[in-house]
This record gives C-alpha cells, structure tokens and sequence, in this order.
C-alpha cells in the first residue's frame, strides 16, 4: 500500500468490523445481492414512534446477523435534527465493544 490519497489501506480486527456493520446498516434491504442484507425501505416520516421501534427492531437483527457479533448491548434511537440517527454498542463473540452512531436517511 502506498501512501497517495488513492491508495488502498487495508483494515483489520474492530476496524473491519466497524465497517461491515456499517456498510449493513446503510444498504437498503434489496440493493445487496444478499439476500436479507441492509435495512428494509423506511415507509412514513421518521420522526414517528412505530417508525423508530422498526428501525431499531431491522438494527438489531442486522447487527446479530454478522458472525462476529454476540450481542447488542445498547441501541438508541438519536433526534439529529432532520431525522434519526442510532446509536448502538455491539459485543463480538470475543468481548470486544463496538460503537456507532449510523444515521437514518
């Protein structure tokens, strides 16, 4: 790996993880040739209650999807002000903490 701003880095461990997670919990449930990969297609406004209980729900799930993942520590849904955002803590399989603060669009 080089260390032009168009070089690729590789990552590793949490990091990788991290991503992973992210990268799931940003794609939209039918843009993956996966099936069942990302979070289903958000239907009314997002400031709704039921909204925010499936969101949270569809979280849940795709974070406990990956192998490396045990558990879902905590998992709050954020008023970011145009919308919401989750807020989570994921526990591998090895005891290792992940956070993210992912946004609803």
């Amino acid at each position: 790996v080089g260390t032009s701003p168009t070089d690729f880095a590789t990552i590793t461990g949490l990091p990788l993880l991290k991503q992973a997670l992210l990268n799931r919990l940003t794609t939209q449930r039918g843009e993956s040739i996966f099936p069942n990969y990302g979070l289903p297609a958000k239907i009314g406004e997002s400031g709704l209650l039921s909204t925010s209980g499936m969101i949270a729900a569809h979280t849940r799930e795709q974070i406990i999807a990956d192998w490396r993942v045990d558990d879902v520590k905590e998992l709050d849904m954020v008023d970011v002000g145009d919308g919401l955002a989750v807020e989570c803590l994921a526990v591998t399989k090895i005891g290792a903490e992940v956070s993210m603060l992912v946004p609803q669009v």
